[in-house]
C-alpha cells in the first residue's frame, strides 16, 4: 500500500525521509512515497506531485514548528483528505503539541513520534488500511518493540542536527474554547441526524426503557456531566456503563436533548 509522506522544511525532510526508511521495516507491505526520492530528473515536480495525491488515500503530514502555517503543508493535506471520509491524513507532531494545532489541521488524527503507544496506534491505523494479508497485531507491536530505539536514536539526531527557526506563540485561549465548542457542536448534530434516521414510537421508548428508571435521573446525571466539561461522547460513554439496561437510542435521545440545551 502506498502512503504519501508531505513535509517542508530541513527537519521535516528528514523525518519523512526517515519515516521512508523505517516504516517498511515494521509493515513490508507499505511503499511510502516522498517527494525527494520517488520524482525522475527533468519531470515537473508539481505536476507529479499533484497526480500522486490524487490518487493516494492515505497520507503522513511531518508537522513542525517551521511548516506548520506554510500554504504547501496546507494545500497537501486538503488534497489528501478529499473531503472523503475513507481516506486517512496522519500528522506526526515532530517539534509541536496537539494544543499547538490550529484548523484546519486540528481535524486530523496528531501523532507525537517520541511517544511509543502513540506510534503503535499510527502504525495500526496504517496497518488496517493495507488490502491485502495484514500483520497480526501481537506481531505489529513486536515489530515495534525491536525497531523503537533506531528509530528514536535517528529522530533525536535530527532534531538536534536542525535547529529551531521559529518559535509558535502560545494559542489563545479563547480559539481553542471556540475550537472545543465547535466540535461539540458537530457532534451533538451528528447524533441529532442519527437520531433522526431512527423510527420511533412512544411504545419502543418505553419498551427501551425497560428498567422504569425515572428521567429526571438521567438528565439530572446528563447535565451534571456536561457541566463537569465532559464531551458528549464521553458523557455518552459513562450513561452507558451506569445505565447498562436503558436502551441506547433511548440514551442518545436524551444526551442530545440536555446538550441542545446549552446551546
Amino acid at each position: 500500500m502506498q502512503v504519501f509522506l508531505s513535509w517542508s522544511g530541513p527537519r521535516s525532510q528528514k523525518v519523512a525521509q526517515l519515516l521512508s526508511d523505517w516504516l517498511p521495516k515494521v509493515i513490508q507491505t507499505l511503499e511510502p512515497w516522498i517527494s525527494t526520492r520517488d520524482i525522475q530528473k527533468g519531470s515537473l515536480w508539481s505536476e507529479v506531485i499533484g497526480d500522486q495525491l490524487q490518487g493516494m488515500t492515505t497520507g503522513i503530514i511531518c508537522l513542525t514548528k517551521e511548516n506548520i502555517n506554510r500554504p504547501w503543508i496546507l494545500f497537501e493535506a486538503g488534497a489528501l483528505a478529499k473531503g472523503l471520509s475513507s481516506n486517512r491524513v496522519c500528522t506526526l507532531l515532530i517539534d509541536l503539541e496537539p494544543s499547538d494545532i490550529a484548523p484546519p489541521l486540528s481535524q486530523f488524527n496528531h501523532t507525537r513520534p517520541s511517544s511509543k503507544e502513540d506510534m503503535l496506534h499510527f502504525l495500526q491505523t496504517l496497518n488496517d488500511r493495507v488490502t491485502g494479508r495484514k500483520l497480526r497485531s501481537d506481531i505489529l507491536e513486536n515489530a515495534l518493540d525491536v525497531h523503537w530505539t533506531c528509530f528514536q536514536d535517528a529522530l533525536q539526531k535530527i532534531i538536534k542536527e536542525t535547529p529551531d527557526t521559529e518559535k509558535i506563540p502560545d494559542r489563545p485561549k479563547d480559539d481553542i474554547m471556540k475550537e472545543i465548542l465547535e466540535n461539540t457542536r458537530s457532534l451533538v448534530g451528528r447524533m441529532n441526524r442519527l437520531e433522526n434516521t431512527i423510527p420511533r414510537t412512544d411504545k419502543h421508548l418505553k419498551i427501551s426503557n425497560k428498567n422504569n428508571l425515572d428521567e429526571k435521573i438521567i438528565l439530572n446525571r446528563a447535565r451534571s456531566l456536561r457541566d463537569d466539561g465532559n464531551e458528549i461522547q464521553d458523557c455518552h460513554s459513562i450513561l452507558c456503563d451506569m445505565y447498562p439496561k436503558v436502551h441506547n437510542d433511548y440514551l442518545v435521545k436524551l444526551i442530545c436533548d440536555v446538550f441542545n440545551e446549552a446551546q
